[in-house]
């Protein structure tokens, strides 16, 4: 009867298990090190120029910096400033020459760069040789009302010498907002005269018509051209006036004081109500 060497027959299993395992570990190691070469090439910072820095203070990557802008006067030229700059801080600066253009989306805004008129969407450069900061001035001009009183600012970037397909964009939305052109009306009734108290934010003039039961006190300084029931007179900027008035005949209710500014007409009764 032959013999069978068992022990031989064991450690060629094993050594066949542990074969097999080896290949499977680099089948395994494969596929991981070709997932990290493959995440690699695709990480877009690969194509990015090293040291290429532009920023601004009042624009952004990715969605729109947004910005209110308050107290625009749409009767007079309204400007905006911002800077577009080759530097991120005090320790990185552009090691390479950018190129960049500046857009709005407002055909009739004027643009300037360092206090030089430019065109639209036209091309400027950023040196290396200094941490360099260009004054971008945008004039939305008096009479000219955007679209939404809002406009938009684009400045895309690339460096000026090295082809690597490498661009940066930032943006920045501009909201008006109309400088307050209204004013306010307060009624105080006493025995036997009546206040109003009318306050204005934009310099104006101010119109007022007043019921038949009353007579306006003439010795007010800004009263001195009273005709009739109805007089004007002017507020400056930011500033409140009280007219008196005393009652002279029976209160009727149904009879209003009239006061006009800035466009706006408030109708004022003797209890105090307002309505336009």
């Amino acid at each position: 009867m032959k013999k069978q060497n068992i022990g031989n027959k064991r450690t060629m299993l094993i050594l066949k298990i542990l074969s097999l395992c080896v290949i499977v570990m680099i089948i395994l190691g494969g596929v991981s090190f070709a997932k990290f070469i493959s995440e690699t090439k695709s990480d877009k910072h690969m194509i990015r120029p090293e040291n290429f820095y532009f920023a601004s203070d009042s624009l952004q990557e990715g969605t729109a910096m947004t910005h209110e802008m308050n107290n625009w006067n749409m009767s007079k030229d309204y400007t905006v400033v911002l800077d577009i700059r080759n530097w991120q801080d005090s320790l990185r600066t552009s090691s390479i020459d950018i190129d960049y253009t500046i857009t709005v989306d407002d055909a009739q805004l004027n643009l300037q760069v360092n206090e030089q008129n430019i065109s639209n969407g036209a091309t400027l450069k950023l040196s290396s040789a200094t941490e360099t900061t260009d004054k971008v001035i945008i004039t939305v001009p008096g009479g000219h009302v955007p679209t939404n009183h809002t406009f938009k600012v684009t400045a895309v970037a690339k460096p000026s010498s090295e082809n690597t397909g490498f661009t940066q964009t930032l943006l920045g939305e501009f909201k008006l907002i109309e400088k307050t052109t209204t004013f306010d009306a307060e009624l105080e009734k006493h025995n036997n005269y009546i206040d109003i108290r009318i306050g204005v934010a934009g310099e104006t003039n101010v119109a007022i018509t007043w019921p038949s039961w009353v007579t306006i006190d003439t010795t007010d300084q800004l009263l001195s051209n009273v005709t009739g029931k109805n007089t004007t007179f002017h507020l400056a900027q930011d500033s409140s006036h009280i007219v008196r008035f005393f009652v002279t005949d029976t209160i009727k209710e149904s009879e209003y004081f009239t006061v006009t500014a800035n466009g706006r007409t408030a109708r004022i009764d003797v209890l105090g109500q307002i309505s336009n």
